[in-house]
């Protein structure tokens, strides 16, 4: 790779880091309209699975065997 494309992705690379939604303009994609898809679905997952208890969850008397208690 010679020096000018080195140099001409190099400055692509710092518009990017300075603005990360050119990506998705370069790609003609709506990023407003995405973010509000991506938090519905995460959203309605969440609503699916609040019932669900989370296996996360330590009960208390594991708490006490975790720290040696």
């Amino acid at each position: 790779m010679c020096k000018h494309i080195a140099a001409a992705l190099y400055g692509i690379g710092a518009r990017l880091d300075e603005d990360p939604i050119l990506f998705f303009k370069l790609r003609d994609i709506d990023f407003q309209e995405l973010l509000k898809k991506s938090m519905e679905e995460k959203m309605q997952s969440m609503f699916k699975n609040a019932d669900k208890k989370s296996e996360r969850i330590i009960d208390d008397g594991d708490v006490f065997d975790l720290f040696g208690v």
